[in-house]
């Protein structure tokens, strides 16, 4: 028995049989109160008919009576206002700071011992998810109801990292635009990476260069750290001239090469290829988040992340070393991500930083539009019944495997509650 599971018993008043004080006085809860997150008493604002009184104010859950002194609330202004103690176990009584004894309730004998052996199971559970083999007696509309709700979680956590970023940016969400797009070329290996080249190159510089795709290449690859070689083909060989007269005359400090990571990644993903790409990009498309945001369908949202790499990658994935012929755009996977990861969350987020529903509509319209991910993750959803049709989906489900299911909270699930009554 844990206090998270107490609490959750009080806050939806799951307790069977009568309910009565330490002292013998009956007890009729009216309002159990507001289930509290922050410091002080776990529920605030309560209503309690205690014997003939009714009382109105905070109540304190602890696994054992205890607790309160081992917590340090006897000394705790906050907790001056209690007006009931609920508790698992009796092991000793405990005084009001007026020396008036709190009301104490032991809820022991009123646990329904069918639930707690449920609790139980999802808590020690070692499996994928811990309803695993429970899921599927959960009504599909409690399943979507909570799907809708981690979605939305998903939506404000990005959109708070974002405007954070824009506070950083001075304001300007074109560059925002820029930082999330770069920072998405690196996929996951090398996400941070790409986010570090990117506010080393002031996203001004980057605006004034644009016209020159080989002079972007050349500002990319050499703020990356990787024109230091002597090098044999011609062009990294003019690259790094051209990076040279550039870093002198704006001042640039270029990242270490050892930063980046080509270890156990697809030749086509190598960060060489990606920034080539990404140079393309730039080159091709201005003020990238004006056009993000005026996109009304997928096809017009994915035409804006088209790019090539230049013709030297036709034939390398790395400098100096030749290989197999093969045009190397970016791929519609690699689109798609960008689109989930940083087209559609700066749309969402514009929206609501100007009161703009249809925006944000919009942008999950769009996140609709795009198929599911085939992936390990999504394939377990799949053998447990949960459709996986859409983007919105699989974003929603990878939210709720994250935040809750590996954190084992299933007391906060709407899935783990209809389990759990």
């Amino acid at each position: 028995m844990t206090e998270e599971f107490l609490q959750y018993l009080w806050r939806f008043q799951l307790l069977r049989g009568r309910l009565v004080t330490s002292s013998g006085e009956e007890i009729l809860v009216i309002k159990p109160g507001e289930y509290n997150t922050d410091e002080g008493p776990d529920f605030s604002n309560a209503r309690i008919r205690i014997g003939s009184t009714l009382w109105a104010g905070n109540v304190e859950i602890h696994v054992r009576w205890s607790d309160w002194q081992k917590h340090g609330h006897t000394q705790n202004k906050r907790y001056e206002n209690i007006i009931l103690h609920v508790v698992g176990e009796d092991d000793q009584p405990v005084d009001r700071f007026s020396s008036e004894g709190i009301p104490i309730l032991c809820i022991r004998d009123n646990i329904d011992l069918s639930l707690l052996a449920v609790y139980h199971e999802l808590k020690m559970a070692r499996r994928w998810i811990p309803c695993e083999n429970m899921i599927s007696m959960v009504n599909p509309v409690k399943q979507h109801a909570m799907l809708d709700r981690v979605m939305a979680e998903r939506m404000q956590h990005r959109a708070n990292g974002i405007l954070q970023l824009l506070e950083t940016c001075h304001q300007s969400w074109e560059e925002v635009a820029y930082i999330l797009v770069v920072r998405n070329f690196g996929a996951r290996v090398n996400a941070q990476a790409f986010e570090w080249l990117a506010r080393s190159l002031p996203y001004c510089l980057i605006q004034r260069c644009r016209d020159q795709k080989f002079r972007l290449e050349a500002l990319l690859f050499g703020q990356a750290g990787m024109l230091h070689d002597h090098f044999i083909d011609e062009y990294p060989r003019q690259l790094r001239q051209e990076y040279q007269f550039l870093r002198q005359k704006h001042g640039l400090v270029p990242m270490q090469d050892h930063l980046w990571n080509f270890l156990r990644l697809r030749p086509p993903s190598f960060p060489t290829v990606r920034i080539a790409q990404l140079a393309d990009l730039l080159h091709r498309q201005n003020r990238l988040f004006s056009q993000i945001l005026a996109a009304a369908t997928i096809e017009e949202m994915v035409s804006l992340f088209e790019c090539q790499a230049s013709d030297y990658w036709d034939v390398h994935y790395i400098f100096d070393r030749p290989s197999r012929n093969k045009r190397k755009g970016l791929g519609y996977e690699a689109v798609e991500l960008m689109i989930i990861n940083a087209a559609i969350p700066l749309m969402f987020t514009s929206g609501h930083s100007i009161g703009r529903q249809d925006i944000k509509d919009r942008s999950l319209d769009l996140l609709r539009q795009l198929p599911g991910e085939n992936n390990a993750m999504m394939r377990r959803w799949v053998a447990l019944g949960i459709p996986v049709s859409d983007a919105w989906n699989t974003q929603a489900l990878l939210e709720l495997k994250e935040k809750y299911c590996d954190k084992k909270k299933c007391l906060h699930c709407a899935i783990g509650k209809s389990i759990l009554t």
